[in-house]
């Protein structure tokens, strides 16, 4: 029959006997912390899909480059202390980019994530066709100053005065269903009188003569004032929707366009979300050149201003295109 120690010599030798035991099988002996959790360093590293928007407010408001941020979570190194990395006893994976979550059931996806974000070479779901800047004025870059799905959005800055400064995808395919959404931050608005500046634009005809638009305002001292989405068929705007967007916030716009054909007469609706509303700010029906769209063309960015003459800033995330 086996006895307990009866000794103080052999107690020293269990608990040897213990702590070579710990370390040949990588257990910590530290893995309980003061506060009786489990000691798990959090990743400071930002969020990622689903963690919500960030603002680093140490970054002084300014744009970074790519170059300038900061590691991702995926270059930590093992010793790094990143519980994320640990795949194994308690460890936390981080969820999948924005983008990667999405997968296949987009036609095309940008979350700004990558350092080939704004190349043609981000691969064939996620490329820009056009990255336009005038040079020494408009500017386009990937920022880790503030995101909607962590690292980095699109930073788009313009001086007073200043030149284009826009994203382009076109998609050369019939369109029955289209579904656009992204997310846009209102740092500062263009001051263009009353004729506002165009932000977006989804367009079904080559020539830019029929699709949905846009735009921002602001007040006499430069503040902002309001938002609206516009109808433009013919190339001139014929239907001019009031929208709520939030200075100084993040906003999510989704548009829903559906073709179709009603007693002879082609027709397409349109219901546009704001932010987290269920109930569409816009539901409405037009008539359409055609009952199948030969084709769509997204843009994003400074698309058209109307003589703005003050610098203006906003940043963009997560946009996804569902075409059928």
């Amino acid at each position: 029959m086996r006895h307990a120690p009866s000794s103080a010599l052999e107690l020293p030798l269990l608990i040897g006997s213990a702590m070579i035991l710990a370390i040949a099988s990588g257990s910590s002996l530290s893995a309980c912390s003061d506060d009786g959790g489990t000691g798990a360093v959090a990743d400071s590293g930002g969020g990622a899909q689903g963690d919500g928007p960030t603002d680093d407010a140490t970054s002084g408001g300014g744009d970074s480059s790519v170059e300038d941020a900061p590691r991702n979570r995926d270059d930590a190194s093992p010793d790094s202390g990143d519980a994320s990395r640990d795949s194994g006893d308690g460890g936390v994976t981080p969820p999948p980019r924005f983008c990667v979550a999405k997968g296949a059931a987009a036609t095309f996806c940008s979350d700004f994530d990558e350092p080939q974000s704004l190349s043609s070479d981000a691969g064939a779901s996620a490329a820009w066709d056009e990255v336009l800047m005038t040079a020494g004025t408009g500017t386009l870059a990937l920022s880790t100053s503030r995101s909607m799905s962590a690292p980095m959005s699109l930073a788009l800055t313009v001086p007073a005065g200043g030149g284009d400064a826009r994203l382009t995808r076109s998609f050369n395919q019939q369109v029955q269903q289209a579904t656009y959404e992204f997310d846009m931050y209102i740092e500062t608005q263009p001051k263009a009188a009353n004729a506002g500046d165009i932000i977006t634009d989804l367009q079904f005809t080559n020539d830019d003569a029929y699709g949905f638009r846009v735009l921002i305002f602001s007040k006499a001292d430069g503040s902002y004032d309001h938002a609206t989405l516009e109808h433009n068929n013919g190339g001139a705007p014929s239907d001019i929707s009031p929208i709520t967007l939030n200075a100084g916030a993040w906003n999510h716009i989704k548009m829903n366009v559906a073709f179709t054909t009603v007693a002879s007469q082609a027709k397409a609706s349109l219901q546009a979300y704001m932010n987290s509303a269920v109930t569409p700010a816009v539901d409405k029906s037009f008539d359409a050149p055609t009952a199948t769209a030969p084709m769509g063309r997204i843009r994003l960015g400074k698309v058209f201003a109307f003589g703005d003459s003050q610098e203006y800033k906003l940043n963009f995330d997560n946009v996804v295109v569902t075409l059928k």
